[in-house]
């Protein structure tokens, strides 16, 4: 399922484009209940990402969306730090909701670990 997002960390609507912060956007991309199944019949699922971008000028607030379940927003990269964290806990880990700077002209990724 993909959801595009404000600043604000609320789904976008169709008039939300034509606005000055369309520049800041994020999109969530959640894998827990894929369509498809496996070779034995099993649901699929993975896991669930932000990507938030940022063609403005100057650095913006994002706010994280809220709680899934139990667990945290885990930074996985961002552009403008050159910090990547693949799998696991990261350092940078934000709870639900949070805000988050992301610096001018970047992007960054995070992923939702439950607890």
């Amino acid at each position: 399922d993909i959801t595009w997002l404000k600043p604000d960390g609320h789904e976008m609507r169709s008039e939300d484009w034509a606005t000055d912060w369309a520049q800041c956007v994020g999109l969530q991309l959640d894998g827990r209940d894929l369509p498809d199944a496996d070779e034995h019949g099993a649901p699929l699922a993975d896991a669930v990402f932000v990507l938030i971008f940022n063609a403005y000028y100057e650095a913006v607030q994002f706010t994280l969306p809220p709680p899934l379940s139990t667990g945290a927003w885990h930074l996985r990269f961002d552009t403008a730090r050159g910090w990547v964290a693949t799998t696991g806990p990261s350092p940078a880990a934000l709870a639900p909701s949070s805000p988050y700077s992301l610096s001018d002209r970047s992007m960054a990724l995070f992923e939702w670990v439950g607890q």
